[in-house]
């Protein structure tokens, strides 16, 4: 059996099935980890706060990835964080809001603030952020913002990142699911926050089993030598990844591999 000491998988279309649940015997495995001394990290685009609501009941004995690499926290004490500056996410704001039906987000570290009204906008807000608040004005709250998340109901690839890649230069753009696009401080992803937590904890790659669906993910596949790509994920991904599922999110994919390599 390989020697996994910690387990990152991401949430949306990974972890969890297309309801937003957690496989049914989810923490029946965690509880196996924990026997085994190996750390269980959920890495996602998420807030901090709405991955604290879902894991509510065993978040002082895991590690968060959240806001895709922006905010890293290990049994309740944070190890890094990184913002992008106010005059950058005020020049974001001007190029989203000309491109058409497109929602805002600008995640702070304590709050996520958002200026529409938009009906499939907000419900999907609600998904991701535990403390979100609607405003007037967004350019009134840059201070410690961790990342920008773009909404597009009609697809973000192919309709928001053609305006924004040019801003890779200054920014870690990535189209993050098939509604959602994130930017994120140059160097900041999935993959540099798990090196800081293997840093952190003296865990190797080797020593490091990864699952992911998006683009988001690519970085922390990279770091992990039992990298997983979702039967259901993006080709780019599957491209990246060491292996593949066997079974989708909505089958539970991740828990059967974890219980084929860590009987």
């Amino acid at each position: 059996m390989p020697d996994i000491k910690l387990i990152a998988t991401d949430m949306d279309g990974t972890l969890l099935n297309s309801k937003h649940e957690l496989p049914i015997d989810f923490y029946e495995v965690f509880e196996t980890l924990c026997q085994k001394d190996i750390l269980f990290v959920a890495a996602s685009g998420r807030q901090y706060y709405n991955l604290l609501d879902v894991f509510a009941t065993i978040a002082d004995r895991m590690a968060f990835i959240a806001e895709n690499g922006t905010y890293v926290v290990h049994k309740g004490n944070e190890i890094s964080s990184s913002t992008i500056a106010p005059e950058t996410v005020a020049n974001v704001i001007d190029i989203v809001s000309a491109i058409p039906h497109t929602g805002i987000v600008v995640c702070g570290k304590q709050c996520a603030y958002y200026d529409s009204d938009d009906p499939e906008f907000r419900y999907n807000i609600g998904l991701y952020y535990g403390k979100r608040q609607k405003v007037d004005d967004l350019k009134a709250h840059l201070d410690d913002c961790l990342k920008i998340a773009i909404f597009c109901g009609q697809g973000t690839e192919e309709n928001v990142y053609p305006h924004v890649k040019n801003l890779t230069g200054e920014l870690q753009v990535v189209v993050s699911g098939k509604v959602w696009l994130d930017m994120m401080p140059a160097g900041a992803n999935k993959g540099k926050a798990l090196a800081d937590l293997q840093k952190l904890l003296q865990i190797t790659p080797k020593q490091t089993l990864a699952f992911g669906d998006y683009m988001n993910d690519v970085e922390m596949m990279q770091q992990a030598q039992y990298s997983f790509a979702m039967v259901n994920a993006h080709d780019e991904v599957k491209k990246v990844a060491n292996h593949i599922t066997k079974f989708s999110n909505d089958e539970e994919g991740v828990i059967y591999e974890i219980k084929q390599l860590i009987p």
